[in-house]
């Protein structure tokens, strides 16, 4: 017997984004595990506006990305991007984490504004082409420590 075919993007982008089992995400988004189950199927069903913002916001992707098929006559644009990053162009993909309730040392500020000096003094003396992906991936850390 076959195994049944799922909607291998959704479950990638879940545990991608922390959430290991499909009851995580239920409870993250306030739905039953079932719906989960359904959207992970191999035909899933277009979910309501309110929970296509919800899966879009917790996933970082868009429905397309995430494996949903919009219904025919539906009115898939204006879909907003994912990040700033984003927004200005950039083209990267973001994965939010999911939210662990962890204590950030107090020097977590001060130290993050360190090594941000310390990349403008890098801007003078290296390639950007050398520079940029440190950078951009120092900016993520940013992101996640807010």
């Amino acid at each position: 017997m076959s195994q049944p075919r799922i909607n291998t993007r959704l479950r990638s982008a879940r545990i991608a984004a922390g959430y290991h089992s499909q009851q995580a995400l239920a409870d993250a988004l306030g739905v039953g595990v079932r719906q989960v189950r359904r959207w992970e199927s191999s035909t899933p069903p277009w979910p309501h506006p309110d929970l296509q913002a919800a899966l879009s916001h917790f996933l970082g992707q868009n429905m397309e990305e995430l494996g949903f098929t919009p219904p025919p006559g539906r009115d898939v644009g204006g879909q907003q991007p994912r990040s700033a990053l984003d927004a200005a162009g950039k083209g990267l993909a973001t994965v939010p984490a999911r939210s662990v309730a962890t204590m950030q040392p107090v020097s977590v500020s001060t130290d993050f504004a360190a090594v941000t000096r310390a990349h403008r003094n890098l801007y003078w003396s290296v390639a950007p082409a050398v520079l940029y992906p440190t950078v951009i991936r120092h900016a993520e850390l940013g992101c996640v420590l807010l």
